[in-house]
């Protein structure tokens, strides 16, 4: 799978996959903005920026791309989603619609 997005939940949700290999789930790496290039997280990397993404699928076997975005990335989003329909891979989204940092249960807890 490619996972595009590296945030906190990103890697989280890499973390998850890598620690149960039974699953037989395998992470090829991640899509993210160009100064991510080549970081690491987890035990894989951001192998690419949005516009690879068509051509990280056509040189890859790939099961599924994971869009595991902030709200700020949604302009992107469809555009990326029609490639990888194009290309006959299925494609998942997560995206995160609230900041549930400044929830009103999180608020009364820091009281």
């Amino acid at each position: 799978m490619l996972i595009v997005g590296s945030n906190h939940r990103a890697k989280g949700f890499a973390e998850t996959i890598e620690s149960h290999p039974e699953w037989g789930l395998k992470i090829l790496g991640f899509i993210d903005e160009e100064e991510m290039l080549g970081r690491s997280i987890g035990a894989s990397q951001v192998i690419g920026v949005f516009d690879d993404i068509s051509r990280i699928l056509n040189e890859n076997v790939v099961d599924e791309v994971i869009f595991i975005m902030p709200r700020n990335w949604l302009d992107r989003l469809e555009q990326y989603v029609r490639v990888c329909e194009k290309v006959g891979v299925k494609a998942t989204i997560s995206i995160d619609f609230f900041d549930t940092a400044w929830g009103p249960s999180t608020w009364l807890l820091r009281k």
